[in-house]
């Protein structure tokens, strides 16, 4: 089965990429949060 190394390599790409969203949209959130209200 020489598809499993390439599978396992897209998902670990997707999963890289997800964890980079993720960061990036907290640091974002984080950033623009409204609290600075009173």
């Amino acid at each position: 089965m020489p598809n499993i190394p390439r599978i396992t390599g897209c998902f670990e790409v997707i999963a890289k990429w997800a964890a980079l969203g993720i960061q990036l949209a907290l640091h974002l959130k984080v950033e623009y949060h409204p609290s600075k209200r009173h």
